[in-house]
């Protein structure tokens, strides 16, 4: 059998037989998924170490319900036909999979489930547990909060019973929390005392984007028992999790960056679920590409439009896998192809417009001459997703996606105003300017805003703040 090297990006996730990996996680007998020429799911063992990786850049097409990341040069199925990846372009519609083989990929890991269970170094019970804790003060010994004290008492009797494999030893304590109206309320803590616990939980931490394979590369099971764990529970400890308001009521958004490799293994492989799906759609009820919306029911559609194209440079692994042979990247069908060493230099050098700036070098220019002492530290565009102090924001990144220019009227009279995103190197944020700044504005100028605030996922200038376009 003859074979071809093809490139795999750092954080596109591939099926596998024990479920999923992403382009660093690939070893020696790893099993990835590959699609033969009688289009079938076949397993294909990588039979070599891989060697360092190189950077390369890497086109991702963002879903309103997945993200994919896959090499320029490859192509991906549309329909019955290939095309190649710098061809297609926003609002391009596609299938997000191809039924058929998602369906041949869930009764592998159903037919082949017992035995992942047995060589996983951890139990489906023990991913549940992992996905409502958070790591304790006290070294060794994760946590996890009850409110009310029936709960906690058999969640104390339950968590012994369950996790005997772990032989660890619980505890419990009454805190006391103070409500904003001042109201006291109780809360229970359950601590558990268990090193592999507590080394396993150690390893996850959404808002670095780490997480450990031993839950995703041991069978879809397991890594299906702490999905749902997440879910129903709601991301205990994990600070992602807010609750926003419009007029239907509460909803729930999760701030996950479009780029993590968290993002994709939630929103993709809750295609195969089916139980809930991580939406993103471009209106006022989001702040931008790195927010998704929880929904308690599956996805209804799977051809969808392409939202955004983003490129960007991502270290890229190589791999054999047998000539003619096709890929899922990222739920996607793609046609790899063996790249050559010019095509390589191209792939280096092939987006250099799209170069991230050096924000932190821009921040640093921008106070060694601000003089006043009124002038806050700057936030990054993350730091605004994360704040739970929504006014006096002192921010800088680039505009783009310039909106009309329409009259308004406040109660401090007749204005103008605009629309936009700004980013930086942490994110993105819908914007929307007042004043004269928002004709003044142009795509890709350096916005400085002062004493700004945001409300329901956008940020705006405020009346008597500062706005400065500044030239760098």
């Amino acid at each position: 059998m003859s074979f071809m090297k093809v490139l795999i990006p750092e954080t596109t996730l591939l099926w596998t037989t024990k479920g999923f990996c992403f382009g660093k996680d690939v070893t020696y007998g790893t099993e990835i998924f590959v699609i033969n020429s009688n289009n079938e799911l076949k397993p294909h063992p990588v039979i070599d170490d891989l060697e360092e990786p190189e950077t390369y850049t890497v086109g991702s097409l963002i879903f309103e319900n997945q993200v994919s990341t896959i090499l320029p040069n490859y192509k991906i199925k549309i329909i019955e036909n290939f095309v190649a990846i710098d061809t297609v372009k926003e609002n391009d519609s596609l299938d997000l999979t191809d039924v058929g083989i998602l369906n041949e990929f869930i009764k592998f890991q159903n037919e082949h489930g017992a035995e992942h269970y047995e060589s996983s170094p951890i139990s489906a019970v023990v991913a549940k547990y992992l996905s409502c804790c958070s790591l304790s003060s006290k070294e060794d010994t994760v946590q996890f909060e009850k409110y009310d004290e029936e709960s906690a008492s058999k969640f104390n009797v339950q968590i012994q019973r369950d996790l005997q494999e772990l032989c660890g030893v619980t505890t419990r304590r009454t805190a006391l929390k103070w409500r904003k109206n001042f109201h006291k309320e109780e809360k229970y803590k359950i601590f558990y005392e268990s090193k592999k616990l507590y080394d396993i939980r150690n390893q996850i931490d959404f808002l670095d984007d780490k997480i450990s394979k031993i839950i995703y590369s041991n069978g879809y099971g397991i890594f299906s028992m702490f999905l749902k764990g997440l879910f129903q529970n709601l991301f205990p400890g994990y600070g992602i999790f807010s609750i926003r308001k419009d007029s239907t009521g509460d909803f729930a958004v999760l701030s996950l960056p479009w780029d993590h490799k968290i993002r994709k293994l939630l929103q993709n492989t809750l295609l195969i679920e089916n139980k809930f799906k991580l939406s993103i759609s471009k209106n006022v009820k989001q702040r931008n590409l790195n927010e998704v919306r929880l929904n308690y029911t599956g996805l209804d559609k799977f051809s969808q439009k392409i939202l955004a194209i983003k490129f960007n440079s991502q270290k890229c692994y190589e791999i054999d896998i047998p000539l003619g042979t096709k890929m899922i990247m990222d739920n996607l069908i793609v046609k790899p192809y063996e790249i050559t060493d010019s095509e390589k230099e191209e792939l280096e050098r092939k987006y250099e417009d799209v170069v991230e700036m050096d924000f932190e070098k821009i921040r640093r220019q921008i106070t060694s001459k601000q003089t006043s002492i009124a002038v806050t530290n700057f936030i990054t565009v993350n730091q605004v997703d994360r704040s739970e102090n929504h006014y006096k924001i002192h921010i800088v990144g680039k505009f783009d996606r310039k909106g009309t220019v329409t009259d308004s009227s406040t109660r401090f009279g007749n204005t103008i105003k605009v629309t936009g995103i700004l980013y930086d190197d942490t994110g993105e944020i819908r914007i929307q300017l007042w004043g004269d700044i928002a004709e003044k504005i142009q795509k890709e100028d350096i916005l400085e805003l002062n004493h700004a605030y945001s409300k329901n996922g956008i940020l705006y200038n405020k009346q008597g703040g500062t706005e400065i376009i500044h030239q760098m």
